[in-house]
């Protein structure tokens, strides 16, 4: 479910991040300074910890001002739809996206800190049990694929057919058309950027760090070898559930979150984080969520005009 690397915002920057962690290890108090107001965090004392092993009931603070997975494949399917119109002008015939059925992250924490839910890990291993969406060109589309290209993405000639293809192709003429029917928003993924932020910075927090020793550790009882569940999800022999090593490590993995209470601390901490960074970027944070919300009123709107 989490997808780091986006922009960071500026009131939260990567050496506000490294100061928090310093703060934390160094018991810092209020007056840490405008980027830190936050650093306070007068919940450190009375930290509520849920005991939780599956996670696909949990919500982290911030995933309110975010778009729900609901409204986010309404938003996809509606730009699926613009760019299939689009490339409809320069004869490109795209079928419309398919998703087969299969499990997907209920919350925006269901696999924030790996993976919780037991029944999928017992057959699917650390996979999704899903297979991706796929859009392609139906069997009477005979059109070369660097034009294809330049249809869809504006990398290739400037015109197919004898008509003008948008600077950034269908893909980028859709995105623009969705956005204007939708209101203006500084950044809509404030929200987003913020929750990486909270990531990295409760990764680093000393109570986090306890109880990831103690989960890896308990990995090592059973044999197998992983300083944190971030490494055990990323390793590059599983994915499918198609091995037993996969599904026994993937087990194993849940039940030491669970002798721990792994994914109950890290919540925990992350939302203690979470909270400071809604006190300082509150007026934003609603702004962008306006915006959100009705770039799906938007997107809601181009799928029932095309009766999907």
């Amino acid at each position: 479910m989490f997808a780091p690397g986006r922009r960071k915002p500026a009131r939260f920057t990567s050496a506000a991040a490294a100061l928090l962690v310093a703060c934390v290890l160094a018991g810092c108090s209020a007056g840490a300074g405008q980027s830190g107001k936050h650093l306070e965090n007068p919940a450190a004392q009375s930290l509520r910890i849920p005991t939780a092993v599956e996670a696909a009931r949990m919500e982290m603070p911030l995933a309110r001002y975010t778009v729900g997975l609901a409204d986010g494949r309404a938003i996809n399917a509606a730009e699926s739809r613009l760019v299939a119109q689009c490339a409809a002008r320069y004869g490109l015939t795209l079928a419309p996206e398919r998703r087969d059925g299969g499990a997907e992250p209920g919350t925006s924490v269901e696999r924030r800190y790996g993976i919780t839910d037991r029944k999928l890990a017992a057959v699917s291993g650390y996979g999704m049990g899903d297979k991706p969406a796929k859009r392609t060109a139906e069997p009477h589309s005979k059109i070369p694929e660097y034009l294809r290209t330049a249809i869809l993405s504006g990398r290739g000639p400037a015109t197919v057919n004898g008509r003008k293809v948008p600077d950034q192709g269908c893909s980028g003429e859709a995105r623009e058309t969705l956005a204007k029917r939708a209101a203006p928003s500084r950044d809509q993924n404030l929200a987003l950027s913020l929750m990486d932020e909270s990531f990295y910075v409760s990764q680093r927090d000393p109570r986090v760090r306890k109880v990831i020793s103690g989960w890896s550790a308990c990995m090592q009882r059973s044999g197998y070898d992983y300083n944190d569940p971030l490494d055990a999800a990323g390793d590059t022999r599983f994915g499918t559930g198609k091995t037993r090593l996969e599904r026994d490590v993937a087990l194993a993995d849940i039940d030491c979150k669970e002798a721990v209470n792994l994914t109950g601390i890290w919540f925990a901490v992350e939302s203690e984080y979470q909270q400071g960074q809604l006190a300082e970027n509150r007026a934003q944070l609603e702004d962008a969520s306006r915006a959100g919300r009705a770039r799906v009123v938007a997107a809601r709107g181009i799928l029932d005009r095309a009766g999907s």
